[in-house]
């Protein structure tokens, strides 16, 4: 992509990200999810960690679906929010200028209106699945990276979320391998997947 067409992408995902972001109630409240919601906040400002303290479906990162304003929570949910939309539009707007340019403004509407019905936890999955999509058509490891990175954000927020992305990458490895299998490259990108996942897998363990 040339670098004007890259400015372009740019402002358009900053602007798509000023008119999705959602609408955050930190306030508190009685009940029981109310509770359980502040109790996944207070775990992570006080340092109280997943896999080891307690174990639940939610990560240490738990708390960014509904943030309290216990230390900078509520601050690292917004810009963790932000970074997610801001993403996924860059990489969506990047696969449709990379697959039709032509279809520019329908790409941007499509883009708008996922940002519009989908919250960020489907966003994440989203990126993984464009970024391998990116990676496939382009052959640019930092679409691996960025794949990968927002993998582990996700399992680090909740496990399904986590568990999808692993699936994304692992069925992309399976691919690469199959239908290369005398080309090492494939089996290097499933072999370093699985040590990089492997690695902060390790981290939910007492």
């Amino acid at each position: 992509m040339q670098p004007t067409k890259r400015g372009i992408t740019f402002l358009l995902s900053v602007l798509l990200t000023l008119v999705s972001f959602p609408v955050i109630d930190p306030s508190y409240s009685i009940g029981l999810d109310c509770s359980a919601w502040y109790a996944i906040n207070y775990f992570f400002h006080h340092g109280i960690q997943a896999g080891r303290d307690f174990i639940f479906t939610y990560g240490p990162l738990g708390f960014i679906e509904s943030p309290n304003p216990l230390g900078h929570n509520l601050q690292f949910s917004i810009l963790f929010i932000c970074l997610v939309y801001f993403t996924f539009s860059y990489v969506a707007l990047t696969l449709g200028h990379t697959v039709s340019r032509s279809r520019w403004l329908l790409n941007l509407l499509l883009v708008f209106i996922t940002c519009q019905l989908f919250f960020f936890e489907d966003l994440i999955i989203g990126i993984t699945a464009i970024s391998f999509i990116l990676l496939h058509e382009t052959g640019k490891r930092k679409w691996a990276l960025t794949g990968l990175l927002f993998t582990v954000a996700g399992l680090l927020i909740k496990s399904p979320i986590g568990l999808a992305c692993i699936g994304i990458v692992f069925s992309y490895c399976l691919l690469q391998w199959w239908f290369t299998k005398k080309n090492k490259r494939g089996i290097n990108h499933c072999m370093l997947t699985r040590s990089l996942l492997f690695s902060k897998l390790v981290y939910y363990i007492p």
